[in-house]
C-alpha cells in the first residue's frame, strides 16, 4: 500500500551542534569487548561555544518535563506524538535530554511568565492556563512547575512514564488528589521549547512504540520510568549480565525499540520533508539537502540500521534455528552487488541489528544491499515483508511469499537452502569520489525455518503452525486508567507478526497484523456472560486486489485512535461480524461461528473464550519466571471425537508457548482444559464464547471450505 511521505521538524538549529564518535547512537566503546557490552541509547552532540541553541518539537504533541538526574540546572523534555511524523512506524516516545530548567521554572518552581525571550512553549501554556481562570471570571493563581506534571519530590524514579501520560485524576470527598492533579500540555509541531545548554552535551531518544499496554512477563522490554526518563544519556549496560545466555539475548532485544534521530531524519530523504529552522529561518528540505545541510557533520551521518524481526516477534535467529548448519553459525548472506554476497551473521557487535556505512564505488545516487536469508528446503510457509525500506525486487508491496524467495534447486536436484537476494537500496551522497549511505533504518520481518515446541520439561515437541505466532497479550492490561466501572475494555499490542494465509487455485496472501485484545460481556435474556476475543487487525498486506479501507488498515502501523482506551462503547463495533452455524461434538450442542462472507475479508482472525477460560491462562503463568507468552491451539486428538459429515469443525486444546529463563520454548500445562472449535480456520471459539451470539444469518448442513476460506 502507498505511505504518505514524512513530515518531521528538526530538533536544533543544525549550524549550532557537532557529534562525535563518542556520543553516537549504538554499540559504544573503544574495543570489541565494550562495544558488545555496551550499546547507547541516546544520540548526544555537543552545543557550539556561544551559540543558543533552541529545540524544536518534532511534531505535534504532548509534553512532560523531568529534572536531569546528572545536573540540577537541566531538565529533560518527553515529547509523546500526538500526530505521527513518519507513516509506516508509530514513535512512543521523543526524549530532550539536557535542556536549561531555567527556561522553564523559576527557583520557587514556578513556570516562568511569558515574555519576549521565553520559548513558544511557555507562551502556550502560559496562555492556556490564564483562559482557564479568566474564561471563568476567576483569578489567576500562580503557575505552579506541577500543574503541568514537574512534580519530582512526589515522582519516584519507579513510577512509569506512562502513568504520567495515560493518568486519571482521582477525588476524595470532591477534591482531586494533589499528586495527579496536572495536565500535561500539547504543543505544536516545530515549537521552540527551551534551549541548550551552549559548550555541553545534549541528547535525543527515539522510541517505537509496541502498543499501550501494560504486560509484566517480558524481561527483553525496555522498562520506561522516570529513572530513565532523568538520565543524561541512557544506555543499555550488559556488563552485569553472564555468559551468552538466555536473559543476555533478551536484554540485548531491548536495542530494537530505539532508533538514532540521525537516521530518523535520513529517511526522510528518500520522499519526505525536514522542516528546519537554521539562522532563525524557517526552510523545507528534502532530499540530499537533508544530508548536506542538517546531518553531513554528524558521526553516524552513514549509517543504515537494519532491524530484522524474526519467529515469535524475536529478533532473526534469535533461537538459533537459521543457522547454516550444527558447525555452521552464519545464518545471512550479505553484500553489495549480486554477484559478490558472502555468507554473515546477523549481529553487530553481537547486537540483533546490521549497520551499514561502508563506501560503495560507483555512479548511481543509491547503495545496494543484497541480502539472502536460511530457509528449510520447499517451506511453503516462507514469507518476508519490510515494514520500512525499500526493497527492489519485492513481489508486491514489499512482500514476498514462499514461491517468490525460491531459488532454482540445485544441478544435482537438491532444494536451495537459501532465499534470492532480496536487494535494498537508500539515498547515496558523494563524497572524495565514493559514494555513502545517507543515514537510514529499515524494519525488515522473515520467516522461513521452522523452530520446535517442547512439553515442558520434556523431549516431545510439537511443530507450531502459522496461527500459533498470532495470539498472544493474555497478562497484557490497558495503560488508561479510569475510576470508572466499565462494560468493555480494550488493549492494542502493535509489533507485527506475518500471517501465510494460504489458498486453493489462488495466490497465498501474507499479512503483516497486529493484535487487538476486548473484553466484554454478551447477554442473553435471562444470562449474561463476560468474554474476551483476540484479534488480528491487518496492517499491510501482499495481495493489492484486497480492498484495504475494507479491512481495518491501521495507519502508521496502529490501531484506530478507539483501540487501548477503556470506555462506554460497544465491543461490536470492533469485532468482525460473524455467521452462526450450529453443530453438534459427541451430543454437545455448539453454535459455531464463522466470519460473515458479506461483510468481512479472509484476513482477519478472532480467538474467542470466556473470561473465567482466559482466567485459566492467566493462571498457568502466575508466579512463574516465563516470557513472551503466546497462546497455540494443540489438534484435538481422541478416539472417540469423530467428525460427522454434516458438521464439519476442527477441534483444538488451548495451551500457551513460552520462553523459560534458560531461553527453553516450552508448552505449559493447563490446571483445567479450554476447548475450542473453527469451522473456518478464521474463527476460533469456545462454546461458552459463541453460546450467546445472535444468529446474523441461518446456515445448516456442509460449507464449501474451498471455495471461500482455505488456508
Amino acid at each position: 500500500m502507498e505511505k504518505s511521505a514524512p513530515i518531521s521538524y528538526f530538533f536544533a538549529d543544525p549550524m549550532t551542534f557537532s557529534q562525535e564518535e563518542w556520543q553516537a547512537f549504538g554499540p559504544r566503546g573503544s574495543n570489541a569487548l565494550e562495544k558488545a557490552n555496551q550499546f547507547s541509547l541516546t544520540a548526544v552532540f555537543r552545543t557550539w561555544e556561544n551559540y543558543v541553541t533552541n529545540a524544536y518539537a518534532i511534531c505535534r504533541g504532548v509534553v512532560l518535563v523531568q529534572p536531569q538526574t546528572d545536573n540540577a540546572d537541566l531538565v529533560n523534555l518527553i515529547l509523546r506524538p500526538f500526530d505521527q511524523p513518519f507513516p509506516g512506524i508509530k514513535v512512543k516516545y521523543f526524549v530532550y535530554r539536557g535542556l536549561r530548567k531555567g527556561d522553564f521554572f523559576d527557583n520557587n518552581n514556578k513556570v516562568l511568565t511569558s515574555s519576549e525571550n521565553t520559548s513558544d512553549f511557555i507562551h502556550k501554556i502560559n496562555t492556556s492556563f490564564a483562559s482557564f481562570y479568566t474564561s471563568r471570571g476567576q483569578a489567576v493563581p500562580d503557575f505552579l512547575a506541577k500543574y503541568i506534571g514537574y512534580d519530582p519530590v512526589n515522582q519516584p524514579g519507579t513510577m512509569l512514564l506512562d502513568d504520567l501520560f495515560f493518568k486519571q485524576a482521582t477525588y476524595t470527598n470532591n477534591t482531586e488528589d494533589p499528586d495527579m492533579a496536572f495536565e500535561l500540555p500539547l504543543i505544536q509541531g516545530g515549537a521552540s521549547l527551551g534551549r541548550f545548554v551552549d559548550n555541553n552535551v545534549f541528547g535525543v531518544d527515539v522510541v517505537l512504540d509496541y502498543g499501550d499496554f501494560r504486560e509484566p512477563s517480558d524481561d527483553a522490554r525496555f522498562v520506561f520510568n522516570l529513572e530513565y526518563a532523568r538520565l543524561w544519556r541512557a544506555e543499555l549496560n550488559i556488563w552485569d549480565t553472564i555468559g551468552t545466555g538466555a536473559l543476555r539475548l533478551r536484554r540485548m532485544e531491548q536495542v530494537l525499540q530505539f532508533i538514532d534521530v540521525v537516521a530518523f531524519y535520513g529517511a526522510h530523504a528518500a520522499g519526505g520533508i525536514v522542516k528546519a529552522r537554521i539562522s532563525g529561518q524557517w526552510h523545507n528540505k528534502t532530499a540530499n539537502d537533508i544530508y548536506t545541510d542538517l546531518l553531513s557533520i554528524l558521526y553516524t551521518k552513514h549509517r543504515w540500521y537494519i532491524y530484522i524481526q524474526g519467529d515469535r516477534t524475536r529478533s532473526y535467529n534469535f533461537y538459533g534455528n537459521y543457522v547454516v548448519s550444527d558447525t555452521n553459525s552464519n545464518d545471512l548472506k550479505k553484500g553489495y552487488t549480486e554477484n559478490a554476497i558472502s555468507e554473515t551473521i546477523y549481529r553487530t557487535n553481537e547486537w540483533p541489528v546490521l549497520i551499514d556505512e561502508d563506501a560503495r564505488l560507483h555512479s548511481e545516487n543509491i547503495n545496494r544491499l543484497y541480502l539472502q536469508f536460511t530457509k528449510t528446503p520447499n517451506n511453503q510457509n516462507a514469507m518476508f515483508y519490510a515494514q520500512l525500506g525499500n526493497v527492489v525486487n519485492a513481489q508486491h508491496n514489499n512482500f514476498c511469499d514462499a514461491i517468490n524467495l525460491s531459488l532454482p534447486d540445485d544441478v544435482d536436484g537438491t532444494p536451495a537452502e537459501w532465499t534470492r537476494p532480496l536487494q535494498l537500496t537508500v539515498p547515496a551522497i558523494e563524497d572524495s569520489g565514493n559514494k555513502y549511505n545517507i543515514a537510514s533504518f529499515a524494519i525488515l520481518f522473515y520467516q522461513g525455518k521452522d523452530y520446535d515446541l517442547f512439553f515442558g520439561d520434556s523431549d516431545i515437541t510439537f511443530f507450531p503452525s502459522y496461527i500459533d505466532d498470532v495470539f498472544e497479550g493474555v497478562d497484557a492490561s490497558p495503560l488508561y486508567k479510569t475510576d470508572k466501572v466499565l462494560l468493555s475494555k480494550s488493549v492494542s499490542i502493535n509489533k507485527i507478526r506475518l500471517i501465510n494465509i494460504r489458498q486453493e487455485n489462488t495466490p497465498n496472501l501474507i499479512v503483516a497484523v497486529g493484535i487487538i485484545i476486548l473484553q466484554d460481556i454478551i447477554s442473553s435474556l435471562t444470562e449474561q456472560m463476560s468474554r474476551v476475543s483476540y484479534l488480528s487487525e491487518t496492517i499491510d498486506i501482499l495481495n493489492d486486489q484486497i480492498d484495504p479501507i475494507n479491512m481495518g488498515v491501521m495507519s502508521n502501523g496502529t490501531s484506530s485512535s478507539i483501540i487501548s482506551k477503556e470506555g462506554e462503547y460497544s465491543i461490536s463495533e470492533l469485532l468482525p461480524i460473524f455467521e452462526t452455524i450450529d453443530f453438534t461434538d459427541n451430543d454437545i450442542q455448539v453454535n459455531g461461528l464463522i466470519l460473515s462472507r458479506n461483510n468481512q475479508i479472509k484476513t482477519n482472525f478472532v480467538l474467542g473464550i470466556s473470561k473465567q477460560e482466559n482466567e485459566i491462562l492467566l493462571s498457568a503463568i502466575e508466579n512463574t519466571n516465563v516470557n513472551n507468552v503466546k497462546i497455540i491451539l494443540l489438534p484435538y486428538y481422541k478416539e472417540e471425537d469423530i467428525i460427522s459429515d454434516s458438521d464439519i469443525y476442527k477441534k483444538y486444546t488451548l495451551s500457551l508457548s513460552v520462553e523459560t529463563f534458560l531461553g527453553r520454548l516450552s508448552i505449559l500445562s493447563l490446571s483445567e482444559e479450554i476447548i475450542v472449535y473453527s469451522l473456518d480456520e478464521h474463527v476460533y471459539f469456545s462454546k461458552d464464547y459463541s453460546k450467546y451470539v445472535e444468529q446474523v444469518s441461518s446456515i445448516k448442513g456442509n460449507i464449501n471450505y474451498e471455495e471461500d476460506y482455505s488456508i
